[in-house]
């Protein structure tokens, strides 16, 4: 970029600023009126975007055979849909399928992002839940 580019640049910037300054002298209320309004707009837009950290886990692969490891050593529940599930549910016949131990092995049949979690629909092919389906955290596989 050239020298004169760069000043006509820096000119067009100052006088920005001059008449920033100089309409909220003017009309504070419209001018700080307008700051909480693009602030709000702003916050409205972050609220409605999905943020976070993403809970993933393995690329899964449809048709592939996955390792039920769950993260936390324990467990990991087979559920009816893709939802969160944790041992608060263990007991529901209606979201709980089966709870998988910790070895098993599940082909994958379908997977789906809820709510900053990628699930995994499971076909079980070993194990107490042998030949059950149902859906699990993909952080579940290895």
């Amino acid at each position: 970029m050239s020298e004169n580019k760069f000043g006509e640049i820096i000119s067009n910037a100052k006088d920005v600023v001059g008449n920033l300054i100089s309409f909220s002298k003017q009309k504070p209320k419209v001018f700080y009126g307008c700051i909480g309004g693009l602030v709000l707009v702003v916050l409205i837009f972050n609220l409605m975007t999905p943020g976070g950290e993403n809970i993933e886990g393995p690329t899964i692969t449809i048709g592939n055979v996955y390792t039920i490891a769950s993260p936390n050593g324990g467990p990991a529940n087979l559920t009816s849909s893709p939802v969160f599930s944790s041992a608060d549910y263990a007991g529901e016949d209606s979201v709980n399928v089966c709870q998988i131990k910790p070895g098993t092995k599940g082909k994958a049949l379908e997977k789906r992002f809820v709510t900053y979690i990628n699930y995994v629909r499971l076909e079980i092919l070993d194990g107490d839940c042998q030949g059950k389906k149902g859906w699990t955290a993909a952080p579940s596989l290895k």
